[in-house]
């Protein structure tokens, strides 16, 4: 197909996830980018049949990620001959007492979709899927988190660390995270303990040098990316139950290990720490099954699929 992606480019932002995604889309179609930081991109402009004269293509699809990056983007509800796909993110509602802009990402949502008017739309999560549908959208499909797993192809690296736990520490975001962090800090050498989050190339080596990456999910308990990192380069994952796990097969105790409260999760982190055999198991049972059945490459080709058989 050819593919027509609007939005920046996201390759230097913290969670790179969404990018690699958007680079396999890229490496099984062919993709012509238009925003900020590609090539071509002209801050004036904004609506669509100009963007269109920039990158000039007789496209398929054209594809947008996450509404509050194309909220400048204006004419893509005109655009009747060339189908629209959206990637559908956050849509959750607004948070008690506050916490980032305190915006209710549903309603800005609803705005930005009945604005584009789009054919199809890929959520990773069914809570979005089924928001979707209630409030009179159609043409919805689940497709869940994936991960590139050649960022986290690391050989001949030692796990010479305990846990791994770098990661955002917003109290309203992440009700449960400091609480673990301090419990963390007590128990741990600084050595044998990753707290701080870490960007770009040293991430991948320093997560896969980690015998165990505890995880704990957000105020609305969505999987995150870092549950298939960590799976993908055979470190354990220890984590808070996050809703819809089974849109993504894992079993607790055979694929991943998940604990329910801090003094649950510190008598869980000793035991595994002491029982090698028993975390490498799970570290590595986990680590096949996500490469197999979670990574960019097949993600991208159910897209596909579901596209071939939606799209007009």
């Amino acid at each position: 197909m050819k593919i027509l992606f609007i939005g920046p480019n996201d390759e230097l932002k913290y969670n790179v996830g969404h990018h690699k995604f958007k680079l396999e889309i890229a490496k099984q179609h062919q993709v012509t980018w238009y925003g900020k930081d590609w090539p071509k991109y002209d801050l004036s402009i904004v609506h669509v049949r100009d963007i269109l004269k920039i990158v000039p293509n007789k496209y398929d699809v054209i594809m947008t990620y996450f509404y509050k990056r194309i909220l400048g983007v204006r004419g893509l509800g005109g655009v009747t001959n060339i189908p629209k796909v959206h990637f559908v993110m956050d849509l959750v509602e607004k948070l008690p007492g506050g916490g980032l802009d305190n915006s209710d990402q549903i309603e800005k949502s609803f705005a930005v979709f009945n604005r584009d008017k789009y054919d199809i739309y890929f959520c990773v999560d069914m809570r979005s899927v089924n928001i979707l549908k209630k409030n009179g959208f159609d043409n919805i499909h689940l497709l869940p988190f994936s991960v590139d797993i050649n960022w986290f192809d690391i050989e001949d690296v030692e796990k010479i660390r305990d846990v791994y736990f770098g990661m955002s520490m917003n109290p309203i975001l992440y009700p449960n995270r400091l609480k673990i962090k301090e419990m963390l800090v007590k128990k741990f050498r600084r050595d044998q303990l990753v707290t701080s989050a870490i960007k770009f190339a040293g991430y991948p080596i320093l997560l896969r040098k980690s015998k165990i990456l505890i995880n704990s999910v957000n105020y609305w308990k969505s999987v995150n990316y870092k549950i298939l990192e960590a799976s993908s380069c055979g470190t354990m994952v220890l984590t808070d139950k996050p809703d819809e796990l089974d849109n993504y097969g894992l079993i607790d105790g055979e694929h991943l290990v998940i604990y329910n409260g801090v003094n649950d999760l510190e008598e869980k982190l000793n035991y595994y720490l002491s029982h090698d055999e028993e975390r490498e198991l799970i570290a590595k049972t986990g680590c096949d099954f996500v490469r197999e059945h979670h990574n960019t490459n097949v993600r991208v080709k159910q897209m596909t699929q579901i596209m071939e058989n939606n799209l007009p």
